[in-house]
């Protein structure tokens, strides 16, 4: 008998070990149910938690954010309608987003489309990579964590990466800050400077155990084309390597972004697969 049930803490082991298995595909459920507990908070990114169960086996989890972004992954795209359906009767959030494996996510996302009249933003199958740390690694000049206080710099990075990538950014500059000053503490995002000037920027939008996921690469466009996102991104992979003791990350790009696939695989990352990400709103 198929049941979805909220996450508690009898389930969270097996939920997590779940989403274990399927990493590169889970890293934002895994961070998001590791830092809030799997049920909806104050920050953006919280959410409740829910999963799919069969037989006493799980078959799907599924955690819908406070933004309206609907993280999902599903052993069997069947049960997709069950989940817009449980989804409507228990939570108030409007689903905006969804974010998964390339044709799951597009699965939801039409469905929500024809079921709620949205009006695309965002629709991208992105190239999924992964690389993995070893000693091999080095210490890149110039590469350092993000100043606290060039806080300025890093919001109007962040606005120059959304304009750039067309994604909708459903944060103000408040909220942004206090994540920003989150990813510091946590030493989670790296800048790059030349001649005194940072240059580029690179974060970790997800890390769980020994895995981490990048978000957030930019490189203003009078400093690109010269190499700076490249070797920001081999500082980042030494701290991660060195300092968070990871062993392997994850990242996904457009599919038609070119000179960022050609960054990543001149570092060493290997396409596995692809990612979803499909953002919409209400016409009404």
């Amino acid at each position: 008998m198929i049941q979805i049930k909220l996450i508690n803490q009898d389930s969270k082991k097996l939920i997590l070990d779940f989403l274990w298995e399927h990493q590169e595909y889970c890293m934002f459920l895994l961070s998001n149910i590791k830092e809030f507990g799997g049920l909806l908070g104050e920050s953006p990114n919280s959410g409740n938690t829910y999963y799919i169960e069969n037989n006493k086996k799980i078959e799907g989890v599924f955690y819908l954010a406070r933004r309206g972004n609907l993280l999902v992954h599903l052993l069997n795209e069947n049960h997709i309608d069950q989940v817009i359906e449980h989804l409507q009767s228990n939570e108030k959030i409007e689903v905006s987003g969804v974010l998964g494996q390339a044709s799951q996510a597009s699965s939801f996302y039409n469905k929500f489309k024809i079921k709620h009249k949205l009006e695309d933003l965002f629709l991208s199958d992105e190239i999924l990579y992964s690389i993995k740390l070893d000693e091999s690694l080095h210490k890149v000049e110039n590469v350092n964590y993000f100043p606290k206080d060039k806080i300025a710099l890093y919001l109007e990075f962040v606005r120059g990466f959304y304009n750039d990538q067309n994604l909708p950014d459903t944060l103000d500059d408040e909220t942004r800050a206090k994540l920003f000053n989150n990813s510091v503490d946590k030493k989670t995002i790296w800048s790059l400077k030349e001649d005194n000037e940072i240059v580029s920027m690179a974060a970790m939008n997800a890390m769980y155990e020994n895995i981490g996921q990048v978000g957030g690469v930019y490189t203003p466009k009078e400093h690109r084309s010269r190499g700076f996102s490249k070797k920001c991104m081999r500082g980042l992979l030494y701290d991660c390597f060195h300092q968070h003791k990871l062993q392997k990350i994850i990242l996904f790009t457009g599919n038609t972004n070119i000179a960022a696939q050609k960054v990543y695989e001149a570092i060493g990352f290997k396409r596995i697969g692809r990612y979803g990400m499909f953002f919409g709103k209400r016409t009404s």
